[in-house]
């Protein structure tokens, strides 16, 4: 792998990941665009294109090149929604520890449960939804939001506070070399708080702070994605952005 530089705060990205309900089945002639995010649900007993660990199942990929695939691959579809508001983003992972010094001891001695928890913060310009943006996605998660049209009509999108969310962090894409690695974070989290503050004399905002889950309701698990040489997924990623995100707000 090529080594990647240290970056700055803006060259990082988060986007919500929509999980397409039904699985997807592989058949002898399936392969995955380069571009695609997907979350495994299954593995062909031999040869599979998402490696030899059976342990890849509820892991996300993400699809720097054509992936071919093979007859049992299994896998669910997510549709990236763009949190573009967004300025700093945060996530923290800490593990519990005990001390367990006893007399004999010649230093402190600790051991770890190694249970993980995971929190973390998206800060954020405050915007009305829109395309780029993924503002009522979150809000849905705290209560009820009435749309209404140019032609006065009301359409409902009702509260859903229980479900949790993956979010996909890109910590070093903006500005990455065509050999860089990029790291990417998929968190199954729950919204845990939204906070809009407006004061005289500057920008209003929109902060947003998570629980991370060691999995959501599917089971799809949290992972650290490290990609060689992943500049063109990052630009199919951000050039199709549009797109998927007006998709995704259809349904938000």
């Amino acid at each position: 792998m090529a080594k990647s530089q240290a970056m700055d705060g803006r060259q990082s990205f988060a986007w919500i990941l929509d999980v397409a309900t039904e699985d997807t089945t592989a058949s002898t002639s399936t392969s995955l665009e380069a571009g695609k995010i997907v979350i495994v649900t299954g593995m062909a007993d031999s040869d599979s294109g998402f490696g030899t660990n059976k342990s890849m199942i509820n892991k996300p990929v993400l699809v720097s090149k054509p992936l071919t695939l093979k007859t049992g691959d299994k896998y669910r579809l997510c549709t990236p929604i763009f949190l573009g508001m967004a300025k700093d983003k945060s996530l923290n992972k800490t593990k519990n520890t005990q001390d367990v010094t006893v007399d004999a001891d010649g230093a402190t001695n600790n051991v770890c449960d190694g249970l993980v928890s995971i929190s973390g913060s998206i800060s954020c310009s405050f915007s009305v939804d829109g395309e780029g943006y993924a503002s009522n996605y979150i809000k849905k998660r705290f209560g009820n939001i009435v749309k209404i049209d140019s032609t006065g009509k009301p359409t409902l999108t009702e509260a859903i506070t229980t479900e949790k969310d993956l979010v996909l962090f890109a910590w070093n894409a903006r500005n990455a070399s065509a050999n860089d690695i990029i790291e990417f974070d998929v968190v199954p989290c729950l919204f845990t708080g939204i906070n809009h503050s407006a004061s005289y004399g500057s920008s209003q905002s929109f902060d947003i702070d998570f629980t991370g889950n060691a999995t959501d309701e599917n089971g799809y698990e949290a992972a650290t994605v490290q990609m060689d040489a992943g500049l063109s997924f990052v630009q199919l990623l951000v050039t199709n952005r549009a797109g998927m995100d007006q998709a995704a707000q259809a349904s938000a």
